[in-house]
Parts: structure tokens; C-alpha cells; sequence
């Protein structure tokens, strides 16, 4: 007998990986006796942070796109990128390479002249990449006294941005992005 698929879930990428964000802040205050778990804690959150706010950005690239009625050539590319788990290339577009890249084009497409990322969201991706593609000279940031602080501060330069970004697409901020612990998340 063969099982039943299983309802095809709404995923929302972006709260989930806040929600995880907070999950790992809330781990690295209960492990400060321990360097190892406050650092694999703090590191976590801060990159789980970072991704909330890139699946944002793709979510709201490709909610943009939806609603304007007729697409360049390379606007189509971009929403076959971003929509098509079946697409034969996996070639980035060069307008998604990097997070300044996504979020210029976000303001383009949206009309929105300010193409520069807000300075603290800046900061806090510097640190990200500096866990993400670590190395030896990384160390004093990763590595720092003040992690902690750094993590705890990454919550609001995060709301912010995410509350910017939706903003700047013209749509109704989410309700999640103003929780400050974790919650268990459900299925609607």
C-alpha cells in the first residue's frame, strides 16, 4: 500500500530562519560558561539572521516582478531563476550575485533611487561573510570578546532591514519580524 503525498506546504523561508535566529541567540545567553557553545551559538544565529533576510530579498524580487505586466528579457530570467526549481541552468544571474547586488535590483525594479545597503546591515553581512568563508585572519572578528553583544545587536539591525525591504517593495511589513524569542512554528 503506498502512502498519501503529504499537502504541498507554503514555505516561508524568511521567518522560519528568524525564528531559528532567535532560537540560537536564546542557546548562546544560557552558554556563556562554555566559549565553544556561546561561539557555535552566536555564529548560528548571526547566520541565520543573515538568510532570513536573503530569502526576503528573493521572495521580494520575485513578488516585484509578478506584478508588473510585461518583463524584459532579463527580469524573465531572473523570475525563472528564482521560481523554477526545474531550470536546466543554474547559472546565478550577475543582478543576484551578491546581497548588494539583490537588493539594487529590488530598488530598481521597484523605482527606488537609494541603492546603498543601510550601514549596519552592511556590518553585520561583513561579519557573516567573515564566519561563512572563514580564515585565519578572520579570527579576532569571529572569534571576538563581544559575539555575544554583536549577536544580540543583529536582531534589530535585522528588523530593520527586513521592515525596509518590504517597505521598499511597497508591501505590508510581516508580523513576525517584531517577535524577540523563538516560537514554535505550526502550519496554518
Amino acid at each position: 500500500m503506498s502512502e498519501k503525498p503529504s499537502a504541498v506546504r507554503i514555505v516561508n523561508m524568511g521567518e522560519e530562519m528568524f525564528n531559528d535566529a532567535l532560537y540560537f541567540v536564546e542557546q548562546a545567553r544560557m552558554s556563556t560558561a562554555n566559549p565553544y557553545s556561546l561561539w557555535r551559538n552566536c555564529r548560528a544565529a548571526i547566520l541565520y539572521f543573515c538568510m532570513s533576510a536573503e530569502s526576503d530579498l528573493s521572495k521580494l524580487i520575485v513578488l516585484s516582478l509578478k506584478r508588473h505586466s510585461e518583463l524584459n528579457a532579463e527580469q524573465e530570467d531572473i523570475l525563472d531563476f528564482l521560481i523554477n526549481s526545474s531550470r536546466v541552468s543554474g547559472a546565478i544571474p550577475e543582478k543576484l550575485k551578491t546581497i548588494k547586488k539583490k537588493y539594487k535590483y529590488l530598488c530598481k525594479i521597484n523605482g527606488v533611487n537609494k541603492t546603498n545597503l543601510p550601514t549596519e546591515y552592511e556590518k553585520l553581512t561583513s561579519l557573516r561573510n567573515k564566519i561563512t568563508h572563514y580564515s585565519f585572519s578572520q579570527n579576532e572578528s569571529v572569534y571576538s570578546q563581544t559575539i555575544l553583544e554583536d549577536t544580540e545587536r543583529a536582531l534589530p539591525i535585522i528588523q530593520d532591514f527586513i521592515a525596509h525591504i518590504w517597505d521598499v517593495a511597497n508591501l505590508r511589513t510581516p508580523t513576525w519580524i517584531s517577535h524577540e524569542s523563538y516560537r514554535e512554528l505550526k502550519d496554518n
